[in-house]
C-alpha cells in the first residue's frame, strides 16, 4: 500500500524562517530602545536621588551643587533666601528627623519620569514635591527646577 502524501503548499516552507527573522529583528530593536532609555535613565535618576538625599540630610552645599546656576537662584528666590544653601535650610527646618529620613528615601523611579525631557516624578515625600526638572550640562544631569 502506498502512503498518501499531502503536497506542501507553495511558499509554506519559506514563511517560517521569514517570521522567525522578523521576530528576532523586532526583539533586537526593542532591546536597543530599552538600552538607550536606560543609559539616560540611570544617571538622571541618580542625580535626582542625590538631590533629594541631600535635601533630607539638610546638606545645602551638596543639594545646591547638584543644581544649575539658574536653578540655585530660582530655588533661593522661591524660599525668599539670599542663597540656595539658606533656602535648603529653611525648607527642611520644620521637618522632624523621621520626615527627613522619609525625604531622603523618596523614590525617584516614578513612572512619570521622562529621560529625554529631564523630568523626574517623585514618590510620596513630606515636602510634597512632585517633580524635579533636570538638564544635562557637560554630561552631568543637574536640577533646574523643583516642583
Amino acid at each position: 500500500m502506498k502512503e498518501a502524501r499531502i503536497p506542501a503548499q507553495p511558499g509554506q516552507k519559506r514563511e517560517w524562517p521569514l517570521f522567525l527573522g522578523l521576530g528576532v529583528a523586532l526583539v533586537a530593536i526593542a532591546g536597543g530602545c530599552v538600552a538607550i532609555l536606560n543609559s539616560e535613565l540611570g544617571p538622571l535618576e541618580r542625580s535626582a536621588g542625590d538631590f533629594v538625599r541631600a535635601l533630607g540630610a539638610g546638606d545645602g552645599r551638596s543639594a545646591c551643587a547638584g543644581m544649575t546656576r539658574a536653578g540655585r537662584a530660582d530655588f533661593a528666590a522661591t524660599y525668599q533666601q539670599r542663597t540656595c544653601e539658606e533656602a535648603v535650610a529653611k525648607l527642611v527646618e520644620p521637618l522632624t528627623s523621621a520626615e527627613r529620613a522619609q525625604l531622603s528615601d523618596t523614590d525617584t523611579r516614578s513612572p512619570e519620569t521622562d529621560p529625554p525631557l529631564g523630568h523626574v516624578g517623585l514618590g510620596s515625600n513630606p515636602l510634597q514635591l512632585s517633580q524635579l526638572v533636570l538638564t544635562k550640562v557637560d554630561g552631568e544631569w543637574l536640577v533646574t527646577s523643583v516642583r
